[in-house]
């Protein structure tokens, strides 16, 4: 698609920017910056580090543009629940996974300072 970010580890090329963290999370990182695959909180690690790109950048894209839309139907629901969820979870902890940094975190921030640039 002629995207950037873009990264090649070895003959794989890695582009959307949650996939590059979370790859290389999984092949540098594992154990300290993502969970072990049967770690109970790998779910927890996952959910946030795709909530960011599936679920905040449209939903602040379509609160900005206006769109209108059945909330329902749409994979990001509303701007209300969207913000409501992240409130929730965020400022709980120092980190997503309590008291441990993870990749989700870079995921997330990174996304958090992108939808905040934007208005």
């Amino acid at each position: 698609m002629g995207k950037l970010p873009v990264v090649v580890d070895g003959d794989t090329a890695v582009t959307e920017s949650a996939t590059i963290g979370l790859c290389l999370a999984d092949r540098y990182g594992l154990g300290s910056l993502a969970p072990q695959f049967d770690a109970p909180d790998r779910g927890t690690y996952l959910r946030w580090s795709l909530f960011a790109p599936s679920v905040m950048q449209p939903c602040t894209y379509a609160k900005a543009a206006k769109w209108e839309y059945q909330a329902a139907s749409a994979g990001w629901g509303t701007f209300e629940a969207m913000l409501s969820s992240a409130e929730r979870t965020i400022g709980q902890e120092l980190w997503l996974l309590a008291d441990r940094f993870t990749m989700a975190d870079v995921i997330l921030a990174a996304r958090c300072a992108a939808c905040c640039a934007s208005g």
